[in-house]
């Protein structure tokens, strides 16, 4: 009898409190499922951003490890996919700004995009810094690393040998989506709108576009490359925002600001700045603090 109701106890529990229960249980089959019932349900109210962070985590804990994926089933992982598919063609904050930056990014030329890019990956240095100290989170602590690495690459100051340094940071980074002590979300930071969680950088891919544009950074001195001008967006913190504040997304300051700022770089690099100037710029951002 104590183990029939123990298990309606457990059925009865909202999809959110399911999450926090698998979370604490180190369930990881039962927290996909969970992320992804959450985002179903954001998704048919309406709230697109919470279910586009939602289903992408859903995707990366169950993309993880090959138990996990053959745990949920086919059923669950092609409709989140398909469900992934149809955000990213719907009215989201990132999605808005993805179409802008490619449309500015021709405007700029090669050089201008991984510039342009490399003042995001700046700005997240600090917020890596914080980052760092959670479970599975250290690489996040070298952006500024990779950021100064990077400058000085693009102007030519820098023997390509030293690049093994950005190799290191790019497999951290991307040892990183597989690593449960990432996605099992265990510790936070502090935030403006509450806690901050590493896993709410899934709400805008961030770890595949730092991946991306680490690797290609070093695939740049060898042959011709174009720029990865996907981590551009990735500094909004959409994932975080949406999880822990109330009303427009767009309408939050610190959102706002990053808007801000992204155009702002467009605009001054269409200008033609000097490499001393990129370098200021790109010193004062790598001292920002996101969440402040």
């Amino acid at each position: 009898m104590f183990g029939f109701f123990q298990k309606k106890g457990k059925a009865s529990l909202s999809t959110a409190e399911r999450l926090e229960d698998c979370r604490q249980r180190g369930d990881d089959t039962g927290l996909a499922r969970a992320c992804y019932d959450l985002g179903v349900e954001h998704m048919e109210r309406g709230e697109l951003e919470r279910a586009f962070l939602r289903l992408s985590q859903a995707d990366t804990i169950y993309s993880a490890r090959d138990e996990i994926y053959e745990a949920v089933g086919d059923t669950l992982t092609d409709d989140c996919s398909d469900r992934i598919g149809r955000l990213e063609e719907a009215p989201l904050l990132l999605n808005e700004v993805i179409a802008g930056v490619e449309e500015r990014a021709e405007e700029l030329g090669e050089d201008g995009c991984w510039i342009w890019s490399l003042f995001t990956m700046a700005r997240m240095g600090k917020l890596g810094d914080r980052l760092a100290v959670l479970p599975g989170c250290q690489a996040l602590g070298r952006l500024d690393e990779a950021a100064e690495i990077a400058l000085h690459s693009f102007r030519g100051e820098l023997p390509e040998e030293e690049f093994q340094r950005m190799d290191v940071i790019y497999e951290r980074v991307t040892e990183m989506e597989d690593d449960p002590a990432y996605f099992r979300m265990n510790g936070e930071i502090p935030g403006p709108c509450g806690p901050f969680q590493a896993f709410d950088l899934e709400g805008t891919h961030t770890l595949t576009e730092l991946s991306l544009y680490l690797e290609a950074c070093n695939s740049r001195l060898d042959q011709a490359r174009s720029p990865e001008t996907g981590l551009i967006p990735c500094a909004l913190l959409t994932g975080y925002y949406c999880r822990t504040a109330d009303g427009e997304l767009r309408e939050i300051p610190q959102v706002r600001a990053e808007l801000e700022r992204i155009w702002s770089d467009y605009e001054f690099l269409k200008a033609g700045p000097s490499w001393d100037g990129i370098a200021a710029r790109l010193e004062a951002y790598r001292e920002l603090d996101l969440l402040a």
